[in-house]
């Protein structure tokens, strides 16, 4: 007996399941093949379940040049692609990126975007309402799971603001006495859910997205690296006390009783000057001359590009816009 069309169909349910197993692209393209899948990609239990999955897989090393006005995505060290910023966001110097979302900023922190590169959907911020000119700030952009909102901490010199996605809007965060005479980098890690880290000196500034407070941990001795996020920790390289070996030890906070714990041990060089805060599932970049050794990924130029993190994903905000389209976009 000739089987029919519908011995061939294959429920929903299975279909959502292969589906959010599939890189952006694919998807994109994927919507056009009937109004029942573009229903179910466009829908926000779908969104999450392929973020969930994207979460998974080996971590893209991210890439910013901002005098050429691109990002090189790069998905292995001979799979990498290259988008050029939306010719209409000018003066980006910075980045930083969570759950596929990227977030551009100028030099003073105050005109801001937030970008998925891979949808090409793209929101100008409002302004913040500090309007404080201070050159090189900080951005750090995470998500509050108890509040499912997206936010944005700005630190202009010892003001801080947070930005809601929910309420587009900015609104004041209170620094402590203790910290305004820290200056945090500009490498900033979303380790724990809802939780920021960021190093300033000797020390780890830690936000809590939610509860909106700040917390202060010492660094030992001896460390490698800026503050990094390891399987859903917050982690450190440290080189040990002879100089012989390099370490990966996270950071555990329970019940306020804070200690560091040994994961394991790096292949050690002795001309490694640093580990850079960027790993893609325990495929650490480090740095030498300008080399970037460990993930075959070479630093564009005098080895200033950014490098960050980044997971694919098909999350969009309230108020996002199809971005003014380049023909800027390559294979590398």
């Amino acid at each position: 007996m000739a089987k029919t069309g519908r011995d061939n169909y294959l429920p929903e349910e299975i279909i959502f399941i292969v589906l959010s197993w599939l890189p952006v692209k694919t998807l994109l393209r994927f919507k056009s093949v009937c109004k029942s899948w573009r229903s179910m990609i466009s829908d926000t239990q779908f969104v999450g379940a392929h973020l969930s999955n994207s979460r998974r897989k080996p971590a893209v090393l991210l890439n910013f040049v901002s005098f050429d006005r691109h990002i090189d995505v790069h998905y292995t060290p001979e799979d990498s692609y290259r988008f050029y910023l939306p010719p209409n966001v000018n003066g980006m110097k910075y980045i930083c990126s969570c759950d596929g979302l990227v977030c551009l900023s100028n030099a003073y922190c105050d005109v801001i975007y937030i970008w998925n590169p891979l949808t090409k959907l793209l929101k100008l911020l409002p302004r913040p309402s500090k309007n404080l000119k201070i050159y090189r700030g900080l951005l750090a952009l995470g998500f509050d799971p108890i509040s499912n909102d997206y936010k944005l901490l700005r630190i202009a010199g010892v003001e801080a603001e947070l930005y809601s996605s929910k309420a587009d809007s900015w609104k004041h965060v209170q620094v402590p006495e203790t910290l305004k005479a820290l200056r945090a980098s500009s490498k900033v890690v979303n380790a724990k859910p809802g939780i920021l880290y960021m190093t300033s000196g000797k020390d780890i500034i830690a936000f809590d997205l939610h509860k909106e407070v700040f917390r202060l941990y010492t660094i030992p001795p001896c460390k490698m690296s800026d503050i990094l996020e390891f399987n859903g920790e917050a982690a450190m390289v440290f080189k040990s006390d002879d100089g012989s070996a390099l370490s990966l030890f996270v950071l555990n906070d329970v019940c306020g009783e804070v200690f560091w714990t040994k994961l394991l041990d790096l292949e050690f060089d002795d001309n490694i000057s640093r580990v850079l805060p960027s790993l893609a599932t325990a495929k650490f970049v480090t740095e030498n001359d300008n080399e970037a050794k460990k993930y075959a990924l070479r630093f564009h130029g005098d080895g200033k590009g950014m490098v960050i993190k980044y997971t694919e994903s098909l999350v969009y905000l309230q108020g996002f816009q199809r971005q003014v389209e380049s023909n800027r976009y390559l294979k590398q």
